[in-house]
């Protein structure tokens, strides 16, 4: 009598962990600041003083003295002595 007992075992066991982590972080800031000042400060002062002073003047003295003396002076002495003897 044979008595053959064949145990045959076969396990397979087949584990796959399979973890993808795939992160993608894309952070674009853009600050644009523009400051544009334009300051025209045109000032003028234009002061113009013309004085025009014209003094004239004119004294004109005019004396005219005429001074005629004339004087005459005639003295006539006439003796006339008669003496009768």
């Amino acid at each position: 009598t044979t008595a053959t007992t064949t145990t045959t075992t076969v396990s397979t066991t087949t584990e796959t962990t399979t973890t993808t982590t795939e992160t993608t972080t894309t952070t674009t800031q853009t600050t644009t600041t523009t400051t544009e000042t334009t300051t025209t400060t045109t000032e003028t002062t234009t002061t113009t003083t013309e004085t025009t002073t014209t003094t004239t003047e004119t004294t004109t003295t005019t004396t005219e003295t005429t001074t005629t003396t004339t004087e005459t002076t005639t003295t006539t002495t006439e003796t006339t002595t008669t003496t009768t003897e």
